[in-house]
């Protein structure tokens, strides 16, 4: 019998899934509110189902997603309509072309990157060329939030949004893990710190301030989101 999550409109999909994340999901979603303001743009890089775009539509003033897999493309501009700006690119630190590779395992849809030095959990992949750019390469208003996503490849896409990073210091919600890349973490840690930026987990709804040290004698626990920020009232 053929699901009805698979026949449904991808609207209702959307919120469907939208909605099992806010209930079950990541915690970071239910404080976005504190972390986008109103009159400015929001990023979502690597927005895959759109997940983390349906509820920032409620908090910025304008939504851009990035998502390079074709389906996936489909699917966001079908389910969000106009109310995001879906771009179908890979962010990087240089315009060009790279490969990704995707899982087969649909466990794992949330898993596929450009990003070289990670080798996946898994043999059984699709590899795909994707258009690559640096976010710096776009026009956009003024940038309040930036959440990335991109397993493995975020310093890339850090680097390759310099000029954003100087010009509007926005908040950055950032995931990293060293098993998709050695030494992860500490080096975003280490190329933000320069522009101001302050790294905090989230834990019981707080802000919870870190350091390299934290992270590295395991006293942070094992957050995979970073939230990254030049304010003190978080």
């Amino acid at each position: 019998m053929l699901h009805i999550a698979n026949i449904a409109p991808p609207r209702f999909r959307l919120w469907t899934r939208a909605s099992r994340e806010w209930r079950r999901g990541e915690p970071e979603l239910r404080i976005l509110d504190r972390l986008c303001r109103r009159n400015q743009t929001a990023i979502d890089i690597g927005a895959n189902y759109g997940v983390y775009s349906w509820f920032l539509t409620k908090y910025a003033r304008d939504v851009v997603a990035f998502e390079p897999q074709p389906h996936m493309v489909a699917f966001l501009k079908a389910a969000l309509g106009s109310s995001v700006r879906v771009e179908q690119v890979a962010l990087s630190d240089s315009d060009g072309v790279a490969t990704m590779r995707i899982p087969s395992d649909q466990l794992m849809d949330g898993c596929a990157t450009i990003e070289e030095q990670n080798t996946l959990s898994t043999q059984n992949v699709e590899e795909i060329s994707v258009p690559t750019r640096r976010l710096d390469s776009y026009q956009f208003g003024t940038v309040g939030f930036i959440k990335i996503d991109v397993e493995g490849h975020e310093l890339k896409v850090l680097e390759g949004a310099e000029a954003i990073l100087n010009r509007y210091r926005p908040n950055l919600l950032i995931e990293a893990e060293d098993r998709h890349r050695p030494n992860a973490v500490a080096s975003v840690i280490d190329y933000l710190k320069p522009f101001g930026y302050s790294v905090y987990c989230l834990k019981d709804r707080k802000f919870r301030s870190l350091s390299i040290d934290d992270i590295q004698k395991g006293s942070a626990g094992t957050p995979y989101n970073y939230v990254f920020s030049i304010r003190e009232d978080l």
